[in-house]
C-alpha cells in the first residue's frame, strides 16, 4: 500500500486512476535529459517514465537484501553482491546450501553436514558430520556394541567375536528359549485371532440385526412425525378457536361489566352451591361475583357470598361481603374509599320484599384503603339474611334454584362526612326492608 506524497494518507490501487489530461501534457513536453548524474540518455518525457526510469543504471537504489546500503547505483549492484553485501546468499562449497555471507564461517564450523571430522572413538577415520552418528555407533571397529543374544556383554567388534565363540552353548540355549517363547506367543496369537474372528462374526450378525431395528425404528419415527404434524395442526386449529372464544368471552365481560356501582349477582345451582358451602373448605365455602366498578374510571369491587354463612353467621345466615380490588385508575381515586354500601337479597315474587342492609365504611377501615396487593380483606354483613327467612312462606328469594343478590356502592362526594344517624355503621344483622 502506497502513501500520498503530500499528506501521507494511505492510497489503495482502486483509488488511483490515470489522468489522461496529464498524459497529454507530458506528451507535449519537449525532449529532456535523464536527471541521474552520469547518465547520457536524452529523449521524450513519456519514454523516460515508460522505459528509461526503471532501466537507468545511474539511478540510486537500496540493497534489496536489506543490508543497510541505500547509496548504491543500479550498475554497481552486482559488484555489491559479489564483494561486500553481508546478507547476500552464497552456495556452500561443500553441501550447496544457500548461506548468507556473514554466516558462512559459522555454517562451516558447526552446521554443514558435509564437513569431515575425526572419529571420536579414535579409529583414525575422517567421517562426514551427517554420517558421524552411524559410524560411531555401528560402523566404527572401535564402537562399543551390545551382544545380540540378550546377555550383558558389551565390547568392540573384535571383542564381540571372541565373546560369541566362547559363549556358543549359552547363546544356543538363549536362542532355543527365545524360539520356544515365540512359539508360545504365536500359539496365543492364533487363539486370540480365532476368538476375535468369532467375535467379529457375532458383531456382524448383531450389526445386521441393529440395521433392521434402525430401519423399523426409522419407519416408526416417520409415522410418529406424521402423527405429530397432524396433532400440531389440530392443536393450532384448537388454539385459534380458543383464542376466538377468549376474545368473545372478553367482549362479553366488557359488555356485561357494570360501571355504575350497581351489581345484580345471579347465583345458579343454589342447592348444590349451598351444600358445597356447608361441607367444603377454603374456596369451596364462598362464591365470587363478577367485577363491577363505580364508574368508567372508578373503584373496582366484587362480592363474596358465603351461602352457609361465615363468622357470626356461620350455619345460620347468608353472609355477603364486599371486596375492594386493585384497579387501573387507583392513582386517581380518593383514599380511603368512603361512601354508602347497600346489599340486598332480592325477592323474586310479586311482593318484592327485598332483604337489604346498608353501611358506611369508617375512615380508618383498612378494608377500604388503597390496595397494595391484588385485593383487600373483605368487609360486609355476616348476617344479611337467615336461612329461615330465606325460605319464608310468601316470598321467593330462591326460585328455579337461583338466588339474586344486589349491591349498590355509591362513593361519597365529601369523604368522611357521610353518616347515618350520626353513627358509623359496622357489620350487623339485617332486617327486611322493601327497596
Amino acid at each position: 500500500m502506497r502513501q500520498c506524497p503530500l499528506d501521507n494518507e494511505a492510497i489503495t490501487r482502486t483509488e488511483v486512476f490515470r489522468d489522461k489530461n496529464c498524459d497529454r501534457r507530458i506528451t507535449d513536453l519537449p525532449e529532456t535529459n535523464c536527471g541521474n548524474s552520469g547518465c547520457t540518455w536524452y529523449g521524450k518525457m513519456t519514454d523516460y517514465f515508460d522505459e528509461h526510469w526503471q532501466a537507468c543504471k545511474y539511478r540510486h537504489i537500496s540493497c534489496p537484501h536489506g543490508c543497510g546500503r541505500d547509496d548504491l547505483l543500479a550498475r554497481d549492484l552486482a559488484q555489491h553482491y559479489a564483494e561486500d553485501c553481508p546478507l547476500y546468499p552464497q552456495a556452500c562449497t561443500l553441501c550447496g546450501q544457500d548461506v548468507q555471507r556473514q554466516h558462512s564461517e559459522q555454517h562451516l564450523a558447526s552446521m554443514c553436514t558435509h564437513v569431515t571430522e575425526d572419529c571420536p572413538n579414535g579409529c583414525g577415520m575422517n567421517v562426514a558430520r551427517k554420517e558421524k552418528q552411524e559410524h560411531v555407533t555401528r560402523v566404527c571397529r572401535l564402537a562399543m556394541q551390545q551382544c545380540r543374544y540378550d546377555c550383558k556383554f558389551k565390547g568392540t567388534q573384535e571383542e564381540l567375536k571372541e565373546h560369541c565363540a566362547a559363549s556358543l552353548p549359552d547363546h544356543l540355549d538363549t536362542v532355543w528359549t527365545q524360539n520356544q517363547q515365540q512359539a508360545d506367543t504365536i500359539s496365543h496369537l492364533e487363539d486370540t485371532t480365532a476368538a476375535l474372528e468369532l467375535g467379529l462374526r457375532k458383531a456382524n450378525s448383531l450389526n445386521e440385526s441393529l440395521n433392521r431395528t434402525v430401519t423399523l425404528q426409522q419407519a416408526e419415527n416417520d409415522r410418529l412425525k406424521s402423527r405429530l404434524a397432524r396433532l400440531e395442526s389440530a392443536v393450532a386449529a384448537s388454539e385459534k378457536a380458543r383464542s376466538a372464544a377468549n376474545v368473545e368471552d372478553r367482549l362479553w365481560v366488557v359488555e356485561t361489566t357494570s360501571h355504575d356501582g350497581i351489581l345484580v349477582f345471579k347465583i345458579e345451582n343454589f342447592a348444590k352451591r349451598f351444600e358445597h358451602s356447608r361441607s367444603g373448605s377454603g374456596a369451596e365455602c364462598y362464591v365470587d361475583s363478577p367485577v363491577f366498578f363505580t364508574g368508567r374510571r372508578g373503584y373496582r369491587f366484587r362480592l363474596r357470598v358465603y351461602l352457609h354463612g361465615d363468622g357470626a353467621g356461620r350455619g345460620t345466615h347468608v353472609s355477603v361481603f364486599l371486596q375492594l380490588l386493585q384497579g387501573e385508575y387507583d392513582q386517581l381515586q380518593v383514599w380511603p374509599f368512603h361512601g354508602t354500601v347497600t346489599l340486598a337479597v332480592l325477592d323474586q315474587s310479586r311482593s318484592q320484599h327485598h332483604w337489604t342492609e346498608t353501611f358506611v365504611p369508617g375512615p380508618r377501615d383498612e378494608c377500604f384503603c388503597q390496595p397494595t396487593t391484588g385485593a383487600n380483606r373483605c368487609s360486609g354483613v355476616s348476617k344479611l339474611i337467615s336461612h329461615r327467612d330465606l325460605h319464608r312462606s310468601g316470598s321467593e328469594y330462591i326460585k328455579a334454584d337461583c338466588l339474586f343478590i344486589r349491591a349498590a356502592v355509591v362513593p361519597s362526594r365529601n369523604p368522611f362526612s357521610a353518616r347515618i344517624g350520626g353513627i358509623e355503621l359496622g357489620l350487623h344483622a339485617g332486617s327486611p326492608n322493601q327497596g
